[in-house]
């Protein structure tokens, strides 16, 4: 077992939040295998203060949902990742193609994500940073 004797300054949970993020932060290999795509429509409600009455307005949401498989020792575990560009649909877009190419190429990817559970024994990740190799 390794202990590691490093002195950090903690005195209330946002530092462990801002300062120290690999302390809470949950990192793994995996393998990814497919790609959904979603585009929703949002319309909010229509406001009334005094005499004005606001509009309801219209808005889209993108997210994209990858599934795939972490690695382990023992067994894989089956994941799930969520990434949200609330009205950016070319990042959208972008990003979706990226994910793809690693997909067909079979690439295998380290996920490391501060916001995540566990869920009927499958792991999701929502908006975390993907790394892969350039080679």
């Amino acid at each position: 077992m390794l202990i590691t004797n490093k002195k950090i300054k903690i005195t209330e949970l946002s530092d462990v939040l801002t300062e120290h993020r690999e302390y809470h932060q949950m990192k793994l290999g995996c393998y990814l295998t497919a790609l959904n795509c979603e585009q929703n429509k949002i319309q909010s409600n229509s406001v009334r203060e005094g005499n004005v009455i606001t509009f309801p307005e219209s808005y889209h949401d993108y997210v994209i949902r990858i599934s795939g498989e972490a690695y382990n020792c023992f067994e894989n575990h089956p994941i799930s990742i969520y990434v949200t560009f609330t009205q950016d649909r070319q990042a959208w877009v972008k990003y979706a193609s990226t994910i793809q190419n690693l997909i067909d190429c079979q690439k295998a990817v380290l996920v490391s994500s501060d916001v995540y559970n566990v869920l009927y024994a499958e792991i999701n990740f929502y908006n975390p940073t993907i790394i892969c190799s350039t080679g």
